[in-house]
């Protein structure tokens, strides 16, 4: 028994024949390695998930948003989420329970109009039509 082989060991192969030295015969041709990529979802299943995955993010927002309002209630506060569409931000508004005002916005909505003014003014500036 040889004791490489009981162990795993696999010697190197021996390097190919010369050509010219009798020995020497063509390989035969290999065709190409050809990789099948998986088929792309379509475009409606895309969507489909987008919409499943942005209407749980809604409701597991309205849930933190309950959550918060109910544990903030004893400071007479109660909060308001909103989105702004030109920057697709949210914005948190923190409002008085009693009066019903608002008395802090989370990004302020006119940093945010400000935010969309200047990606349209870089979107005229880069525009390349003539």
């Amino acid at each position: 028994m040889d004791v490489n082989r009981a162990n795993g060991y696999q010697a190197p192969s021996p390097p190919p024949p010369m050509p010219g030295s009798g020995e020497f015969a063509p390989a035969p041709p290999q065709a190409p390695a050809v990789e099948v990529a998986a088929p792309a979802p379509a475009v409606a299943e895309v969507r489909t998930e987008r919409a499943e995955r942005a209407s749980e993010s809604t409701d597991s927002l309205q849930r933190a948003v309950r959550e918060i309002n109910s544990s903030i209630a004893i400071h007479r506060r109660h909060l308001s989420i909103r989105h702004h569409e030109a920057t697709n931000r949210r914005i948190v508004t923190v409002y008085d329970s009693d009066s019903n005002e608002p008395i802090r916005e989370i990004p302020p909505e006119r940093v945010l109009e400000a935010h969309a003014s200047m990606l349209e003014m870089v979107g005229l500036f880069m525009d390349t039509r003539g």
